[in-house]
């Protein structure tokens, strides 16, 4: 396939197909959910895997350094993630919020600190969690927010709030 903006001639080629789980994802124009997970190499395969079973292959992503901290920490990227969820929720009809935090964050390091996050992490990641659910709940109302964090031998935990 050729393509020629502005006088310049570019060429796609075919580098792999991913096989598909579901056949009429093409015919999708809603979305169960969207994912709010960190961008972190270690998980990224295995947070898609937890959510393609949780929402059969039906949701969308949202990724930025330290999901709920990356949140919290900083208001440009606070700002910008909420605009970008406005879109997909209104693009796709979402109805659901996952947000997923995990073990040995790196962006959670860097905010805390070193010491700080290795005797605190289980606690910083539940203050985190919360912190974004109620802003989500604040700016999306009605929709379900779920707070997970995943250990990096894969295992996933919701955060429930008593």
């Amino acid at each position: 396939m050729s393509y020629t903006p502005t006088g310049r001639t570019f060429r796609y080629e075919l580098a792999g197909q991913i096989p598909t789980s579901r056949e009429d994802l093409h015919e999708l124009y809603e979305a169960d959910a969207v994912c709010v997970s960190c961008s972190d190499f270690r998980i990224t395969s295995r947070i898609a895997q937890f959510m393609d079973l949780e929402n059969e292959y039906n949701y969308d992503q949202l990724i930025l350094p330290g999901a709920s901290i990356g949140v919290n920490m900083n208001r440009i990227w606070q700002d910008t993630t909420l605009s970008q969820m406005g879109v997909l929720i209104e693009l796709h009809a979402i109805k659901d919020i996952y947000i997923a935090d995990h073990e040995s964050c790196g962006a959670a390091k860097l905010e805390y600190g070193d010491e700080n996050y290795a005797q605190n992490w289980k606690i910083i990641h539940a203050d985190n969690l919360l912190r974004a659910k109620k802003l989500f709940n604040e700016h999306f109302p009605g929709l379900k927010v779920w707070m997970y964090l995943m250990h990096l031998d894969g295992s996933i935990y919701e955060l429930v709030q008593d």
